[in-house]
C-alpha cells in the first residue's frame, strides 16, 4: 500500500532544504541551484543536462580532494637551516 507522501511529486527546492553554508562560500550557489532544480524539473532533458554537471562537479572536487592528499604525501616540508657566517 502506498502512502499520500509517495503518490505526489515532490514540494519545490527552497533554500532552507540545502545545507547551510554559515561562511558564505558558496555566494548564490545554493539559490541558483534551487532555481535552476525547480525550473528544470518540468522539463526531462534539461534535469537530466543539470544532474550531469552537477555530477561532473562533484566529481571534480572528489578528484581535487584525493590529489591535494597525493601532493601532500609526497612533498613533505623540509627544515633547512643556513649558517649565519655564510658557512
Amino acid at each position: 500500500m502506498t502512502t499520500r507522501s509517495e503518490q505526489t511529486p515532490l514540494k519545490r527546492l527552497s533554500i532552507t532544504d540545502m545545507p547551510r553554508d554559515p561562511q558564505g562560500c558558496t555566494g548564490t550557489l545554493r539559490k541558483s541551484i534551487c532555481d535552476s532544480v525547480n525550473y528544470c524539473k518540468r522539463y526531462p532533458i534539461k534535469l537530466a543536462i543539470l544532474k550531469g554537471i552537477l555530477k561532473y562537479a562533484y566529481n571534480y572536487l572528489v578528484q581535487y580532494e584525493k590529489s591535494v592528499e597525493v601532493v601532500k604525501e609526497v612533498v613533505k616540508p623540509t627544515v633547512k637551516t643556513t649558517n649565519k657566517q655564510g658557512e
